[in-house]
């Protein structure tokens, strides 16, 4: 494990993809394709915990499927998962994507908790989590199974053109953010 401090090394924290802080890296050497930024409490603890675990075992809980079309992507991917700590239905779709990043050089994953990043909620429009955003082209609000997030990364990596497989779209039944205010799953604004 390694600290560097993002105010007094700012260039060697971007290389890393440090983006933001609080911000984890999680990976071989200079191969951390998973990072978490915010602080990983209360329920997104084992999201964290998967990523140290998924760089340090050679195995997978991926399908061996999906396994097999990840690592021939052609083009990179890049997913975040825009997660709370609260929610119980944000960690099995942020687990999933950064297992992706473990098994293809392709694939990058960052989890974000946004009360950690409010401002993320406007910019990238976020109604519920978890919510989705794969290489900018594909959003997706509510959780996803790995065969979901599969044709979701094939689908924003032009592997599958939209409207060859179906996608459901569970944007209705998500799980509202809850950011301190008003009851829980209450809309936002």
């Amino acid at each position: 494990m390694e600290t560097v401090d993002y105010y007094t090394n700012q260039v060697d924290a971007r290389e890393r993809g440090i983006a933001r802080i609080p911000g984890f890296t999680v990976g071989r050497q200079d191969n951390s394709r998973m990072r978490y930024f915010g602080m990983p409490t209360q329920r997104q603890m084992p999201v964290l915990v998967s990523a140290l675990v998924r760089a340090a075992e050679r195995s997978s809980p991926l399908k061996l499927e999906t396994r097999r079309r990840i690592r021939r992507l052609r083009e990179d991917a890049h997913i975040q998962v825009f997660v709370t700590q609260d929610s119980e239905h944000c960690g099995d779709t942020a687990m999933a994507a950064l297992a992706m990043a473990a098994e293809s050089p392709k694939v990058t994953t960052d989890v974000i908790e946004v009360g950690t990043f409010p401002n993320l909620i406007d910019l990238h429009k976020i109604r519920g989590v978890p919510a989705t955003v794969i290489s900018g082209r594909v959003t997706f609000t509510g959780a996803m199974s790995e065969d979901l997030l599969l044709k979701q990364v094939l689908r924003a990596t032009g592997q599958v053109e939209a409207g060859a497989e179906q996608i459901v779209d569970y944007s209705n039944d998500v799980t509202m953010l809850n950011l301190g205010a008003g009851r829980a799953g209450a809309p936002i604004g």
